[in-house]
C-alpha cells in the first residue's frame, strides 16, 4: 500500500509545514536582521498563502484552485518528481515520463491543499539559512503550535537565474524527497518494475 510507515508520517509532517509557513495568525519572525533571498521566497510564499487563507470573499474552491497555484510556483515539481522517481526516470519513455509528472503533481498539490487547516494556530520562526552548493540554500524553520510543541522544517530551496524554488522539505531531518524516493522505488519492485502501477496508485490517491 503505497506511503506507509515512516513515508507517510514524514509527508503528513510536511504538509502540516504544507504549502505555506503558517496560516491563521501569520506569524513569520525571522531570527536575523538579514536573510538569504532563499529565506525570503519562503517568507512571500507564507504570506501569499494567508491573504488566500484569509480571504472571507473567496469560496472552498477558489482557495484550493488559489493554493494550487502558489504551490506551483512555489515548488520545483518538475525537479522533485524526478528526484523520487530515482533511476526509474531515465528509464521510462516520454508517455511514461508525463503520464507520472502529471499524477505526482495532482497528488502533491491535492495532498498539501487538503491539509491546510491543520496549519491553525501554527507560528513559525526562521532560524536561518545556508548555501549548500553554488544553487542550493537550506532555509532552516521552526514550527511552534499552541499546546507548546516544536517541529524542525527545513527548506531545500534552488536558484536558477534569480528564480527560486523549494525542491525539498526536511521534516526533523528527514527528507521527504528520499523517503518517497525510497517508498516509490519499493513498490515498483515490488509489481515487477512497472512504472504503470505507481503511476496508478499517485492517480488513486489524488482522486480521492
Amino acid at each position: 500500500m503505497l506511503f506507509r510507515r515512516c513515508a507517510k508520517a514524514t509527508l503528513q509532517a510536511a504538509v502540516v509545514a504544507g504549502l505555506v509557513l503558517t496560516a491563521a495568525g501569520g506569524l513569520v519572525r525571522p531570527a536575523v536582521a538579514e536573510t538569504a533571498t532563499a529565506a525570503d521566497h519562503i517568507t512571500s510564499l507564507s504570506r501569499n498563502a494567508i491573504t488566500v487563507l484569509g480571504d472571507s470573499q473567496l469560496t472552498e474552491a477558489q482557495k484550493a484552485d488559489e493554493l494550487h497555484a502558489l504551490f506551483v510556483d512555489g515548488f520545483d515539481i518538475k525537479t522533485l518528481s524526478r528526484t523520487v522517481l530515482g533511476r526509474h526516470w531515465r528509464r521510462a519513455d516520454d508517455s511514461q515520463r508525463a503520464a507520472y509528472m502529471q499524477a505526482f503533481e495532482r497528488y502533491v498539490v491535492k495532498t498539501y491543499v487538503r491539509r491546510l487547516s491543520q496549519l491553525d494556530e501554527l507560528a513559525v520562526e526562521i532560524k536561518g539559512s545556508r548555501a549548500i552548493d553554488d544553487r542550493d540554500s537550506m532555509v532552516s524553520t521552526v514550527f511552534a503550535g499552541p499546546d507548546g510543541r516544536s517541529l524542525k522544517i527545513d527548506w531545500r530551496v534552488r536558484e536558477r537565474e534569480g528564480d527560486f524554488r523549494i525542491i525539498d522539505v526536511v521534516v526533523e531531518n528527514v527528507s521527504m524527497a528520499v523517503t518517497q524516493r525510497a517508498e516509490f522505488a519499493s513498490l515498483i519492485r515490488s509489481n515487477g518494475g512497472r512504472l504503470d502501477v505507481l503511476i496508478a496508485a499517485l492517480e488513486k490517491k489524488a482522486a480521492a
